[in-house]
């Protein structure tokens, strides 16, 4: 299967990948779905070939033989999280690359910024998902008892359902040194070619308030910094034109708050797409991504001609 120029299946995986150039073929008699060169799941396997090729084998026969759709959407989330670790490391979150600038949004994000519950001197189980834990059980245990829960290391990184639409990926940051400032960051995915404006927004409310009160009651209850959660979105290689407005304009109000003062619910957005990207995760990772996404580009930009036609033709 991997290695291979097309992955051949006997009927269509459509959780395998975010998008990829699909055809029917008889092949031996048999009539099968043929995708070339899928774009995330291709770049989960360079990736790893690269890093760890005992973790390769691993991903192959799991990706195979489950039948769960979120071990397809592993592939993918599984390569981000050392891709997160790694941005963390080198550049102060504060400093990423942005309009509006980080700092403009919450100056209290301000210095170094590590990921909660990682330990990179022992070996550490990097992710759970929702089958393990609930992600109110994840946040209170990175929040309120050193990142354990009954007795065990929690992993620094969660997976939610994938029903209802919300986050890919929930983790916390810590800013300043033990004891600092805590911030618990959803993040979703976006790999594709083309994105529409309607598209990106959708995705930056799939990690709003509203959508992660879908998983998580009284999100506010996990949010001790100012009352202040960052919604991240990674959209490339297209270049997204919404303009995020600046944390003043980002208050939401979902329920009433216990305590005389207290302030709504403070969001901070953080957009990677083609203009920052490479400032912000490793040059190796992204060279990956733009080695496969040929043929994905092509017909990216033929679906977007056909639509065009279509709907100068209803006009």
């Amino acid at each position: 299967m991997f290695g291979a120029d097309r992955l051949v299946f006997g009927e269509a995986v459509p959780e395998l990948v975010e998008q990829a150039f699909g055809r029917i073929k008889i092949i031996n008699g048999a009539v099968n779905t043929v995708l070339d060169e899928p774009f995330v799941l291709k770049a989960a396997e360079n990736y790893f070939r690269e890093r760890d090729k005992d973790f390769m084998k691993t991903m192959q026969s799991w990706v195979q033989q489950s039948d769960k759709a979120q071990a397809h959407g592993y592939a993918w989330e599984l390569m981000m999280m050392s891709v997160l670790i790694e941005a963390f490391k080198t550049r102060d979150f504060s400093n990423w690359p942005h309009e509006p600038s980080i700092t403009r949004q919450c100056m209290r994000l301000a210095g170094k910024a590590v990921i909660v519950g990682l330990d990179e001197q022992k070996p550490q189980q990097r992710g759970i998902s929702h089958e393990h834990i609930s992600m109110e059980e994840f946040l209170h245990a990175h929040l309120h008892t050193n990142s354990f829960r009954q007795g065990q290391a929690v992993p620094p990184f969660f997976f939610p359902k994938a029903k209802p639409s919300g986050p890919d990926i929930v983790f916390y940051i810590r800013v300043g040194e033990l004891g600092g400032k805590l911030f618990p960051v959803f993040a979703q995915l976006k790999l594709r070619q083309t994105l529409a404006t309607k598209d990106v927004k959708l995705a930056v409310k799939t990690v709003s308030a509203p959508a992660i009160e879908a998983h998580v009651e009284e999100l506010g209850h996990f949010c001790p910094t100012d009352n202040t959660y960052i919604s991240m979105v990674i959209a490339y290689p297209v270049t997204t034109n919404v303009k995020l407005a600046p944390r003043p304009e980002i208050v939401y109000n979902l329920r009433p708050r216990p305590g005389p003062g207290r302030e709504g619910l403070k969001q901070v957005k953080v957009m990677i797409d083609q203009r920052n990207i490479r400032e912000i995760f490793p040059k190796s990772h992204v060279d990956f991504l733009d080695g496969i996404k040929g043929p994905t580009k092509r017909q990216a930009v033929e679906m977007q001609e056909a639509k065009s036609v279509k709907k100068r033709k209803r006009n």
